[in-house]
């Protein structure tokens, strides 16, 4: 009952925080902007008025991309005033994708020496201590991995040292931190009741066939590694993909075993993924799709009783979506991108809210 009463009250204060958000007609009209001062404009009475006056002073991409995530943590933040264990933890265990982001954006910088960069970082802490400064002064990977000791990522890196050593590819060390992060997140989910292990289960797993299809994408487009190996890489607890089928897919660069095991979902298959395109256009319209089911399923979480922990998980993973579609129309705007084709690119006006 006291579960109950607790998420009864974190779905109306979740809604009420969520009305408040950008608009599908809101986010149609950003898409649409002729630039990035209209966007500036448009964005100045809303959550994101810090990201406005970031437009007007023409801050670069990277600096507003940043500063869309900063906001993006207040929100977890916030709610962490709201609530108690074991809610509490599953909240600051979801609020550590941040600092992953953070560690990978460090490693990227660090292997390609692009110190100057520093300032798109997030230095502050989001949940562990990380040393952004001294990672970017290491002077090698062995020295990168030790300063993080202290924390799950560093850990999560030593595993991944040696096939990092024998392909070079930094991916081996990010898929690494993800999936360790993942199988930590799942050892939460297993504290909870039944009813939230499902509906956790249910959401966090096609965020992870959203990651995968990410992560099959990247290996497509710019490696070739054999297929063996990428049952290390595969983050574990995907909803409709498992890795067999993920395997395959890359295999064979066949996306059409992926979408036939969507098939049987209550969802219709957009008409482009029928058409002849290539692979990666196929999975990122594959992507793309999942992201309109989690979205769907988000909706529903809010809408649904007895009310759980998805109630948590739909109102983070809406706002991470509201906020990874601003972050690509500001990102398309800069580089001066067609009005069409950015509404394309994230789906707006493809029930996106």
């Amino acid at each position: 009952m006291k579960s109950l009463a607790t998420y009864a009250y974190l779905n109306v204060l979740l809604r009420a925080r969520l009305s408040k958000r950008l608009s599908e007609r809101q986010m149609g009209a950003i898409a649409g902007a002729a630039d990035l001062s209209r966007v500036a404009l448009l964005l100045k009475e809303t959550d994101y008025a810090s990201i406005s006056t970031l437009l007007e002073s023409e801050a670069p991409p990277k600096v507003v991309e940043k500063a869309i995530m900063m906001i993006e943590i207040a929100r977890y933040r916030d709610l962490l005033k709201y609530v108690k264990d074991p809610v509490r933890a599953f909240v600051f265990i979801l609020m550590e994708m941040y600092d992953i982001e953070k560690v990978e954006g460090t490693l990227r910088l660090w292997r390609e020496k692009a110190w100057e960069e520093r300032d798109t970082l997030i230095e502050q802490t989001i949940c562990f201590d990380i040393p952004v400064g001294d990672l970017l002064k290491a002077s090698t990977i062995e020295e990168f991995i030790l300063l993080l000791d202290e924390t799950p990522y560093g850990r999560a890196l030593f595993s991944a040292y040696k096939r990092y050593r024998r392909s070079g590819f930094l991916f081996t060390l990010e898929t690494a931190i993800e999936t360790d992060y993942y199988r930590r997140l799942w050892d939460r989910v297993k504290e909870l009741s039944r009813l939230d292990r499902s509906a956790a289960t249910r959401l966090l797993g096609l965020e992870i066939d959203i990651r995968n299809i990410e992560i099959l994408t990247r290996l497509i487009h710019y490696s070739d590694l054999p297929a063996g190996e990428l049952a290390g890489i595969l983050l574990p607890g995907g909803s409709r993909l498992n890795e067999k089928l993920l395997v395959n897919a890359y295999s064979s660069k066949d996306t059409g075993i992926l979408m036939d095991s969507l098939r049987t979902t209550p969802h219709i298959l957009p008409a482009p993924l029928h058409a002849e395109r290539g692979t990666i256009d196929q999975l990122r319209l594959l992507q793309a799709f999942l992201g309109e089911m989690l979205r769907a399923a988000a909706r529903h979480a809010l809408s649904g009783f007895p009310f759980t922990i998805g109630t948590v998980l739909a109102y983070f993973a809406l706002g991470r979506s509201e906020a990874r579609s601003l972050r690509r129309i500001i990102v398309g705007k800069y580089l001066g991108l067609p009005a069409e084709r950015i509404t394309r690119a994230t789906g707006i006006g493809n029930g996106r809210s």
